[in-house]
């Protein structure tokens, strides 16, 4: 994948299509969501998605972005919300999140500050010991480490690749703070054996 390709989403019908940069837009793999939501209950919404990646009913897309409808034949499109889930409530949703990996600590923080108003918010980050790992860190209520290594799916067009980094899935509760933090949780791909 070339620095800066660029992919695009959205309905140009209505002026809502937008370019993102495709390595910031992989898809976290359904299988994954689905054993996730296997342990935490079901996610009922994504503020950072578009109709194509979403893994909650709901989602809230991109700053600009209008969804296209879904093709003949695929299952019913999810509920488009409106645009820039940073911006927008979360209300009491159970929230599943893959922000770009760029820059995730806005989205740590949303989901922070969600979770204060009543959401239950996982957000996938690369593994990291940024200066957003240090200050996120205590404010959790845990720190999910998943085994095997995640390899997301790429954007229509563009050639998968295998992931070189760890994964993290920041849990945020109100009320609830784990005092281990870290939780190695059972493996969640069987068929998948580090080598």
């Amino acid at each position: 994948m070339a620095k800066g390709e660029k992919v695009t989403y959205g309905n140009p019908d209505v002026g809502g299509q937008i370019e993102i940069e495709a390595r910031q837009c992989w898809a976290t793999p359904d299988k994954f969501v689905s054993w996730l939501a296997a342990q935490v209950g079901q996610f009922t919404l994504d503020p950072c998605a578009v109709r194509e990646t979403t893994k909650a009913p709901s989602y809230y897309g991109p700053p600009g972005y209008r969804p296209d409808r879904a093709p003949v034949g695929e299952k019913p499109a999810p509920k488009w919300l409106g645009e820039d889930g940073l911006i927008q409530p979360w209300g009491d949703h159970r929230v599943f999140c893959n922000p770009g990996f760029s820059n995730v600590r806005p989205w740590l923080m949303a989901a922070l500050a969600a979770s204060r108003e009543g959401a239950h918010a996982f957000v996938l980050t690369h593994s990291s010991t940024a200066q957003w790992f240090r200050e996120f860190e205590p404010l959790c209520t845990r720190i999910w480490l998943p085994y095997p290594r995640i390899n997301f799916a790429p954007p229509a067009g563009i050639k998968a690749e295998s992931n070189p980094r760890d994964s993290m899935v920041w849990e945020f509760q109100r009320g609830q703070h784990d005092p281990a933090r870290i939780y190695v949780p059972p493996i969640w791909d069987t068929k998948k054996r580090a080598k």
